[in-house]
Order: C-alpha cells, then sequence, then structure tokens
C-alpha cells in the first residue's frame, strides 16, 4: 500500500499555489493538509499541522519563503521543507537551502537543485 504524503503548499500567487494543489491531489499518495498565501500563514499551518513536507515559495510578501523555512526549522528541526522559486540564480536560493530547506525547484525548470530528497531526510 502507497503510503500518503501530507503536504503544506505556500504561494501567493493563487494560480500557481491551486494548480500545484490541484497536481498534488490527484497523484497517487498525495494530500494536501494546508495551503498559505504567505510565510507567516505557512508557520501557523506548519505547525498546526505538521505535514511530511512542505513546499514553500521565496518570494511572498511579508514574511518571505526563506524567514518561513528558518521559523519552521527552528521550532522542527526534522521538517522537510521544497523551496519553490521562479529564479535560477538567487540569493534566496542559498539562504533558503542554508536555512534547512531540502531541495529548490524552479517553476519553469526541469532541473532542481539538490541538497537531499524530502524522503532521505
Amino acid at each position: 500500500m502507497l503510503r500518503t504524503i501530507r503536504v503544506l503548499v505556500a504561494d501567493d500567487h493563487s494560480l500557481m499555489r491551486g494548480g500545484v494543489v490541484a497536481v498534488l491531489n490527484d497523484a497517487p499518495g498525495g494530500c494536501v493538509i494546508g495551503e498559505a498565501a504567505g510565510g507567516v500563514e505557512a508557520v501557523a499551518l506548519s505547525a498546526e499541522h505538521r505535514p511530511d513536507v512542505a513546499l514553500i515559495d521565496l518570494k511572498m510578501p511579508g514574511l518571505d519563503g526563506v524567514g518561513a523555512v528558518e521559523q519552521i526549522r527552528a521550532t522542527y528541526a526534522d521538517a522537510r521543507i521544497v523551496s519553490l522559486t521562479t529564479y535560477d540564480v538567487d540569493d534566496d536560493v542559498e539562504r533558503a537551502l542554508r536555512a534547512g530547506a531540502s531541495w529548490r525547484q524552479g517553476r519553469a525548470t526541469r532541473s532542481p537543485r539538490r541538497s537531499a530528497s524530502p524522503r532521505e531526510r
């Protein structure tokens, strides 16, 4: 039997967030347990639901994705986080990986930058 992976999706662009949610909910074993439009909401939902993995956009108003990654990892050192970004080379990507994001996936790219697979952490 396939294990269900509980996912939190955080992105300030509702169309992007909705598309990711639809794909994940249709995927075998995927289950979105929360949607956040910003970093503060992502941190709160992460604390409330303790997802297996959080997909967090790096560029959000207010508390950005890097700040959300830092706060989530400060509370839950074992949190699995994938950072999403449209930027190929960006200081925020490096900051997110240093803050504890496991993976960086560009929205329009096929080659993710990897530190470790969410299942490996």
